[in-house]
């Protein structure tokens, strides 16, 4: 028996989680790429747009693209680096309030994503996944 593609398994079920979330967040004002993008700025505050999009596994060009309705909407100041080009991000009291709204929305769709999992199974799976971009990245 041929085992079915990791690649394509994994981005079938990112696919069909994306969708549920941006789902469940339509109403709040922001996408669930965007509120993870929120997430991640309240828990490192400033933070340059390169160690952003790392930490989020997310290409430079998607991530400034996210950041952009974010930015102009208040949620997000972008500022230079005092040395050389980079850029920083970081959260305004805007995108705070509007993280803090959203996190309901966002913890219940985990609880129902998780409860259809099994938590057991859910503690497994979730360090497994969080593991797959530092194990990938050593690899040539």
């Amino acid at each position: 028996m041929t085992l079915p593609c990791a690649c394509t398994t994994v981005r079938k079920s990112g696919r069909s989680l994306l969708r549920y979330y941006e789902d469940a967040m339509i109403g709040t004002g922001v996408t669930i790429t965007q509120f993870a993008i929120l997430r991640a700025l309240g828990r490192n505050g400033r933070t340059p747009l390169t160690d952003l999009a790392d930490e989020l596994v997310m290409e430079r060009t998607s991530l400034y693209r996210t950041l952009a309705p974010l930015e102009k909407a208040g949620h997000v100041a972008i500022e230079n680096a005092p040395k050389g080009r980079a850029k920083i991000a970081n959260l305004t009291s805007s995108g705070r309030i509007m993280m803090d709204d959203a996190a309901p929305i966002c913890e219940a769709a985990d609880s129902v994503v998780v409860d259809a999992i099994v938590e057991d199974r859910w503690s497994d799976l979730s360090q497994l996944l969080f593991d797959i971009p530092k194990i990938l990245e050593t690899r040539p």
